[in-house]
């Protein structure tokens, strides 16, 4: 019961200061696997170019709270060995100025 209740609370008490996600993103087992697969066999990856205005929408909407308008304006490819994207797309299909698009490897 004590340990339940750790893995409950730990999670709920760092909310605020790690965002949304944080069992998906820290200790969720299949989330672990997933990524050690998508690294191996995973093809997608975002990238930027250079009419990005730094509004954040791609990072507000972004479901697994990665910081993607960060990897934006330093150019920098998002896939899933540099950070835990999962390729939903939701990032590109909300950046207004349509800096953000699916790139092969």
């Amino acid at each position: 019961m004590g340990v339940l209740l750790t893995f409950l609370i730990i999670p709920v008490t760092l909310y605020p200061f790690l965002g949304g996600k944080v069992w998906c993103r820290y200790w969720c087992p299949l989330a672990k696997l997933m990524g050690l697969y998508s690294s191996w066999f995973g093809r997608f990856n975002i990238a930027s170019n250079e009419k990005r205005i730094a509004c954040g929408e791609c990072s507000r909407n972004c479901q697994v709270g990665i910081g993607v308008m960060g990897h934006a304006l330093r150019q920098q490819r998002i896939d899933n060995t540099n950070s835990s994207c999962i390729g939903c797309g939701i990032c590109v299909t909300v950046c207004p100025m349509d800096v953000l698009h699916f790139g092969g490897k």
